[in-house]
């Protein structure tokens, strides 16, 4: 795991959250070598498509999503090389790598003792990931593949939770029931967003992301960071896919929406700007029928997907 002191400031890690969360983090989101480097070589653009395909027959994820991402239907068994090349150059290896990285935290998820609240945590999942993917899009200077990232990564955390204890969506997120931090304090000794702050870190995404994940949270625990213009950058997307995602036109803090040019809402009465209203219709679309993303199940659905976990009690028996 990359050293927590080069993101989170040393004091943060004599807080007890904070060594919960890496603890959790690290039992339930268990990231080898060889994965470790096919991912952050991917997100940091250190790899070409010869070394991703070398290192991620050892990666242990599933590449056969790529496959599905790309729109390519091999006939039967697993992938062949030259398919799996050109799922590769279709999608481009940074985002080849983001799909491997959401893949392979959904098999950690269905490799533990899940419980039965999964399909709604990961429907909220994708939809923050496609929302994400579609603000990142408008804005030019964020792009899709970071934009992708910063949605799945509000839920990365609550997904990591669920692994480690079946029952935490359910104590901590039911429906009619604030956020309470108290709560998954005294529960499990830290909160949702700092075991995702983790994740991000052990998924090669790097440590502005990881960090503008905790200033958005807005909860610092006694950590002292130095807000740099690409952390409030960072931040300031975060907050605005939250908004979205939660139905709202924009950010409820003033800053946060004029960061980005393209879509900075007007402020003269009857004034438009197109570009957010085509963020807002395509968003609309999301919220209203769900994301259509289903490429990180082992089936075409998540009925399907449901009927398999019932067959297959055991945790140990759900390989993808």
């Amino acid at each position: 795991m990359t050293s927590p002191s080069t993101s989170f400031d040393d004091s943060a890690l004599k807080d007890p959250s904070w060594k919960r969360a890496r603890a959790i983090c690290n039992k339930s989101l268990p990231v080898h070598s060889n994965l470790s480097r096919l991912l952050r070589g991917a997100w940091t653009g250190g790899y070409d498509l010869h070394e991703m395909l070398r290192i991620l027959s050892f990666s242990g994820t599933n590449p056969n999503v790529l496959l599905k991402v790309a729109g390519i239907h091999p006939s039967q068994g697993p992938a062949s090389r030259e398919l799996l090349e050109e799922s590769i150059t279709r999608l481009g290896i940074r985002l080849s790598g983001i799909v491997l990285s959401i893949s392979y935290t959904v098999q950690c998820l269905f490799r533990s003792d899940i419980g039965t609240h999964w399909r709604s945590l990961l429907q909220e999942t994708m939809n923050s990931t496609e929302i994400g993917s579609i603000f990142g899009t408008k804005v030019v200077s964020l792009g899709s593949e970071l934009g992708t990232v910063l949605g799945f990564g509000r839920y990365l955390g609550q997904i990591i939770m669920m692994a480690y204890n079946k029952d935490y969506h359910k104590a901590c997120f039911a429906p009619n029931k604030p956020n309470d931090p108290a709560l998954q304090i005294d529960r499990y000794g830290c909160e949702s967003y700092q075991v995702g702050a983790f994740g991000l870190q052990e998924l090669g995404f790097g440590a502005d992301v990881a960090m503008s994940l905790v200033l958005a949270a807005g909860n610092l625990h006694n950590m002292h960071i130095e807000v740099t213009p690409q952390l409030t950058y960072l931040r300031g997307a975060f907050l605005w896919i939250d908004a979205l995602h939660l139905g709202r036109n924009y950010p409820a803090e003033v800053a946060a929406r004029s960061l980005f040019p393209e879509i900075t809402p007007p402020r003269e009465q009857n004034a438009r700007n197109q570009q957010l209203e085509s963020l807002h219709a395509e968003i609309s679309r999301v919220r209203s029928k769900g994301s259509s993303w289903t490429w990180h199940l082992p089936f075409p659905s998540y009925e399907e997907t449901m009927e398999w976990i019932t067959a297959h009690p055991s945790p140990a028996d759900r390989v993808f």
